[in-house]
């Protein structure tokens, strides 16, 4: 099958972002204490701390984006199974290698209660987005199968109420908070948010002719115009409350409010999109893609944590200085490649030593077990 080059860059800019995110949310957020709101105009400090909530911003759309990138396909063909046990697989053998690893290296009651939580990652939540994404690819053959059997005007009105339980347009002040119910009925990383971000990338995949004729990408001109205006109306009433206490920290933005939207923005631009950027550089770039979840899983275990964000950076300094956004840049592009570099290792001795051939063969084993019991199919 074709790849789609576009949806390919995407994916693998999703998964720098969320290294960008890490940096900001394990790193830099977790050692520095709120800063008096008087420093904001004053010095290098009030620079790099819009420049950060700039990048945060941007850069939170990618959870969205990879979730959308997941319904905009399978809204028309269902997950093979060997697809999701694959996913598992990898998700369960970082889990415990690292955390062997890291027991091995520096032996402690902490890295053996790691490895006794690595047995069963998915459970135990070791990689929040992996527990949720594997749910939602298990739901995927039935929501497939739901909006089959509704009209389009269903499938809108289904998206308008799954969109007032699970956005969250204001996070404060109090009086307003959740609103329209945001996170009271699930949240930014609940699954019930990835079937709604499924299902809302689903009816651009299914009605995409209707949605990017001319008449209505001349609209999407006015759409950006809403999220600015939207983004200005979040920094204000952030600004608000930190003039009241005096401090101000991370925003905090979450993915479903105002990154929503930005999300939405992007994901409809790379569906699109002729992009004019030199089209062998594009395909090369595209060739990472079967190794971009591994970034996920590598630098996000719980043992990584400490040494990758708290061990060689001193954020003060860092955070007080001029090179600040290029180090930041230069440290995940690092972090992004070495882990790109082990998977692609990872996927090579997988395939010397037939461990992919036989993933492929257990998990049709299981899907014609499965088709067995519900449809009476022999396997």
């Amino acid at each position: 099958m074709k790849r789609n080059l576009n949806i390919d860059i995407l994916k693998v800019l999703c998964m720098y972002m969320i290294v960008v995110i890490h940096f900001f949310t394990h790193g830099l957020y977790n050692e520095l204490h709120p800063i008096p709101i008087g420093n904001l105009f004053a010095g290098v400090v009030g620079l790099n701390y819009f420049l950060s909530e700039l990048c945060l911003l941007i850069s939170s759309v990618a959870v969205n984006c990879f979730v959308m990138i997941t319904g905009f396909f399978l809204i028309r063909k269902s997950p093979r199974g060997n697809r999701i046990f694959s996913l598992w697989v990898e998700v369960f053998f970082y889990s415990i290698t690292i955390a062997v690893v890291f027991y091995l290296l520096i032996p402690s009651q902490e890295h053996l209660r790691a490895i006794i939580k690595a047995l069963t990652p998915i459970r135990n939540m070791e990689y929040w987005f992996a527990t949720k994404y594997l749910a939602l690819m298990a739901l995927a053959p039935f929501l497939r199968r739901l909006v089959q059997f509704i009209s389009k005007k269903e499938y809108i009105l289904l998206l308008v109420v799954m969109g007032f339980l699970n956005l969250n347009f204001v996070s404060t002040p109090a009086l307003l908070r959740n609103f329209p119910y945001g996170d009271i009925y699930g949240g930014p990383d609940s699954l019930l948010w990835f079937v709604f971000l499924f299902l809302f990338s689903g009816f651009v995949s299914l009605y995409k002719e209707e949605l990017f004729c001319r008449k209505y990408l001349f609209k999407f001109k006015y759409y950006i115009f809403v999220v600015i205006a939207f983004f200005f109306w979040t920094i204000t009433l952030e600004f608000l409350m930190a003039i009241q206490s005096g401090f101000i920290g991370s925003m905090g933005y979450q993915y479903n409010g105002l990154e929503f939207m930005v999300s939405v923005a992007l994901f409809l631009y790379f569906v699109t999109a002729k992009l004019r950027v030199n089209s062998n550089i594009l395909r090369k770039i595209s060739k990472w893609v079967p190794y971009t979840f591994a970034v996920y899983l590598i630098h996000d275990h719980p043992c990584m944590d400490n040494l990758i964000w708290h061990s060689y950076i001193d954020w003060n300094h860092i955070f007080s200085s001029y090179y600040f956004l290029p180090f930041m840049f230069c440290y995940t592009l690092i972090i992004f490649f070495i882990c790109i570099i082990i998977d692609y290792f990872r996927k090579s001795i997988f395939s010397f030593m037939r461990i992919d051939l036989l993933i492929c063969r257990i998990s049709s084993l299981l899907e014609n077990k499965l088709l067995g019991m519900l449809y009476g199919r022999k396997g």
